[in-house]
């Protein structure tokens, strides 16, 4: 079991899908209110945040419950579900998708080689995960030439087959949206097609194509959870607002009807502003964050902050046992393709450890149950001070925080934690080591 942070609380995700909340408080009222909201959808007669809380709190004194504090998936799935989709948690033992036949890192590597890469939103197809615009002019057109559906080249050269009627392309197309994440655009043409949660560098991309339309856009979007959606923006829409929309839609299954200035949380803030600061354009736009936090007086130089703080915490780094019998003679050395369940996320070759104890079952069930610690004091009063840094969608989710909060937002909409995805192995607690560590600076703390 692994406990999954969301938002202002902690919630355990048992492994059968059953919730485990141990203070019922540490809910929100916003977020009580959010659960009554989706419970009256789905033809439930919840008439309120308070409705919504005094009854999970009665199905949690259910006599069949596995324990006190669980509300049991097989007994109450629609509720457990829907509090699941408020606070943002995923189950943590999952139903096994179909195993893929193919590398979608594969097909999206040929597909750039095949096509070629294009800065042009004119001649683009597809926008990649890396926010990469795949050339679909055809030849050097100034606009795209090519069929979407032109795609399934690639699968072919790769020799995979996907089962279609009459030998169409479009499940390739299809194949090439969701399983290698990429969205497809109109480049000349103002569509776009999302089966997926954009990544920040697709975010990107995206704002740049609505503006060239100045909002006017067709939305083609599909979730295997939700279903799909179609949504047409006139011309003068914010392009803030079309991405808005596309990521609340993977949230929560819905868009809203409403301008964005009509939330009364954001138009509060709004009134709130007196810095001139585009709100929206901060969630989306690095560069943008980065320029108002400095003139905001932001201080991101992490390596500083750590190695001057007056007690030191001790560093944790989990590893497998073959790893450690190299680790108590090399030491630490710096891993440069990934990082134990997923890939370094291109922050290149560096150890990375935690300095939060709780944080440690979480890392032991990824990376190994070997705990090695690391002894920062001794580093500092050596002079031995690597430069560090957060794991990066926490430095980035601690800069906004701040930027928000020097704006005018409430405090509780400003917190940090709502900007991370806390499935995704994003910790709080990571430090990120950018130098060999020798073993002289290591101890081990527990070997199952």
């Amino acid at each position: 079991m692994i406990k999954l942070k969301s938002l202002l609380t902690e919630v355990e995700v048992l492994d059968d899908g059953s919730l485990k909340i141990s203070n019922i408080d540490d809910i929100s009222t916003q977020q009580w209110e959010k659960i009554s909201q989706f419970m009256r959808q789905r033809n439930y007669d919840s008439r309120g945040a308070a409705d919504a809380k005094r009854a999970v709190t009665k199905f949690l004194k259910n006599p069949n419950n596995q324990a006190p504090d669980v509300i049991n998936y097989d007994i109450h799935p629609v509720w457990v579900d829907i509090i699941k989709i408020v606070l943002n948690l995923k189950d943590t033992n999952p139903k096994k998708a179909e195993k893929l036949s193919y590398s979608p890192a594969k097909i999206i590597r040929d597909a750039k080689r095949y096509f070629g890469i294009t800065n042009d939103l004119n001649q683009a197809g597809y926008i990649l995960p890396d926010g990469s615009l795949l050339d679909f002019s055809g030849g050097g057109g100034r606009t795209r030439g090519l069929d979407h559906t032109e795609i399934a080249y690639i699968f072919h050269k790769n020799n995979v087959e996907i089962p279609s009627e009459a030998g169409s392309a479009t499940p390739y197309m299809e194949g090439f949206m969701q399983t290698c994440k990429a969205i497809r655009i109109g480049g000349s043409q103002n569509f776009v097609d999302v089966r997926h949660m954009p990544t920040r560098q697709q975010a990107n991309q995206l704002l740049k194509l609505f503006s060239m339309y100045n909002g006017k856009i067709t939305l083609d979007i599909k979730d295997r959870k939700y279903g799909r959606d179609f949504r047409s923006y006139t011309e003068g829409t914010k392009p803030s607002r079309i991405l808005r929309d596309i990521i609340t839609y993977f949230k929560t299954g819905t868009i809203s009807h409403q301008p964005l200035t009509q939330n009364p949380d954001l138009k509060e803030a709004e009134e709130q502003n007196e810095n001139g600061i585009d709100t929206d354009r901060l969630m989306y736009n690095d560069d943008y964050l980065d320029d108002v936090a400095e003139k905001m007086g932001y201080d991101d130089d992490f390596t500083k902050q750590f190695w001057n703080q007056r007690f030191l915490p001790t560093l944790y780094h989990c590893t497998t046992e073959e790893n450690y019998e190299g680790i108590k003679v090399n030491g630490l050395e710096m891993k440069s393709d990934r990082r134990g369940a997923v890939s370094n996320r291109h922050i290149g070759p560096a150890v990375f450890t935690t300095q939060e104890k709780e944080e440690i079952s979480f890392f032991k069930h990824y990376y190994g149950p070997v705990v090695i610690a690391i002894n920062t004091k001794q580093m500092n009063a050596d002079g031995f001070t690597p430069d560090v840094e957060r794991e990066p969608d926490w430095d980035r989710a601690l800069k906004l925080s701040f930027v928000l909060q020097k704006s005018g937002y409430p405090e509780d909409r400003a917190e940090a934690g709502r900007f991370v995805d806390s499935s995704d192995q994003n910790t709080q607690g990571t430090v990120i080591i950018y130098s060999h560590i020798p073993p002289i600076y290591l101890s081990l703390v527990e070997y199952d």
